[in-house]
């Protein structure tokens, strides 16, 4: 009787904190895809204002006049 109960207490346990590790990873998840845009946005900033070559193929414009 007194076993079932512990088991029970313990089973529930593990389903919340199943449920916590889902949460925490949606989070990081989330994290990520928010820091990735950012990311992208801070490159096309600096694209934008000729900080950067074409980022397409990796190479700067050569014919680009400096600043």
């Amino acid at each position: 009787m007194m076993d079932q109960a512990i088991f029970s207490v313990v089973d529930k346990m593990s389903k919340v904190l199943d449920q916590l590790n889902r949460i925490e990873q949606g989070r990081v998840l989330a994290k990520e895809h928010e820091n990735r845009l950012r990311a992208e946005a801070i490159m096309m900033e600096s694209f934008r204002r000729g900080e950067l070559g074409d980022i397409s193929d990796g190479e700067g414009d050569e014919n680009r006049p400096e600043k």
